[in-house]
């Protein structure tokens, strides 16, 4: 990636560097209208998978948090099979890249978007995601890298909850990385 001082979606806070199941598409509409719900929702049941247990301890008797549980993974249940019915989403490529709460660059190594243009990413930057995000984004540059060109792309007016959902995915992959290295340095 060429190196300058100019801001990116990715110069401040932390930020997820590993492969990524990603795939793109032109977008010259609006973004498909639900889709931020949606990722807010899918979102929610990635993180309360590890947060569960946290938040059952600090309830008296844990009644609301499982209750916000099983409600999140029912409505994610009839989101999926609709979307099972519609046609369903094939399997995402995965490709290196950078993702933090406002945008994504990563290592595209067949046909590159031009810098301004707007896409519709679906990206899935967590096993626990049921489903893929889908986020739309405008690329903000293109940089020759070994084995393909990296694409920078902030995301279009995030949702806050999204945004802020994608800000605690990213904290909790590089918790579980210094976890591993610590790991490797104690064994």
């Amino acid at each position: 990636m060429a190196a300058d001082d100019s801001p990116t979606p990715l110069s401040d806070g932390l930020v997820m560097e590993a492969p990524i199941p990603l795939s793109w598409e032109p977008l010259a509409g609006p973004a498909p209208l639900g889709t931020s719900a949606r990722n807010g929702r899918l979102l929610r049941v990635a993180l309360l998978s590890e947060e569960h247990g946290h938040e059952r301890n600090e309830e008296e008797g844990g009644q609301v948090p499982e209750l916000l549980r099983l409600e999140y993974k029912v409505d994610l249940l009839l989101e999926l099979m609709a979307e099972l019915l519609a046609g369903g989403q094939g399997g995402l490529p995965p490709r290196q890249a950078r993702l933090g709460p406002k945008g994504i660059a990563w290592l595209e190594p067949e046909a590159v978007p031009a810098p301004g243009e707007r896409l519709l990413l679906q990206l899935r930057p967590d096993p626990a995601l049921p489903a893929p995000l889908v986020l739309p984004a405008r690329v903000s540059g293109v940089h020759e890298g070994e084995g393909g060109n990296w694409v920078t792309a902030p995301f279009e007016a995030p949702d806050p909850a999204v945004a802020e959902g994608l800000e605690r995915l990213v904290f909790r992959h590089h918790r579980r990385q210094v976890a591993r290295m610590k790991r490797g340095a104690d064994g």
